[in-house]
């Protein structure tokens, strides 16, 4: 979803279009360690990394280009953009339901994200910017099954995305 709002939001007042690089994204991808505080709380350490890219090609009109200007290849990718996002955050997770191999929780994450931005649009030298700014996630809902080893799933909004799911390990 993130992908898809960029995309757009990046070509809508440009002689560009722009659209997304699959081949060149990723994630995100997560760790985490979470120590248990009660039987209901759990503290930990999250960090996940996400790509997203974008390549541009000229826009082609609907009607007829001039024939006295030189024809243009509208297939030719003349401008690229990949931003990178490395998020630390802690994570405050609360367990509604704590069974033997089920557990039920809610959680929030609130740390720093580093975003990396890498463009190059043909003609000009590439270019690189580097922020740090205010992270967020919220886990409305997350479902974890398994003794030792668990597999979960987790529906929320944040810089993790919409709906992560993976392997556990107890420790």
């Amino acid at each position: 979803m993130q992908g898809i709002l960029y995309g757009f939001l990046r070509g809508i007042f440009s002689d560009v279009v722009w659209e997304r690089n699959r081949r060149a994204e990723y994630g995100p991808i997560q760790l985490s360690y979470s120590y248990a505080l009660s039987e209901k709380v759990d503290l930990g350490l999250s960090a996940s990394l996400t790509q997203l890219a974008l390549q541009g090609r000229y826009f082609e009109p609907d009607s007829p280009q001039n024939p006295n200007y030189p024809p243009m290849d509208y297939e030719k990718v003349i401008a690229r953009e990949t931003r990178r996002y490395l998020a630390v955050m802690p994570v405050f997770s609360f367990k509604w339901i704590q069974e033997e191999k089920v557990t039920l929780y809610s959680g929030a994450s609130l740390g720093a994200l580093q975003l990396v931005t890498r463009s190059w649009f043909e003609g000009t030298p590439p270019q690189e910017l580097t922020e740090v700014i205010p992270a967020a996630h919220l886990h409305l809902i997350g479902v974890q099954y398994g003794k030792r080893v668990r597999v979960y799933g987790e529906l929320g909004f944040g810089v993790q995305g919409v709906l992560n799911g993976g392997v556990a390990f107890k420790l």
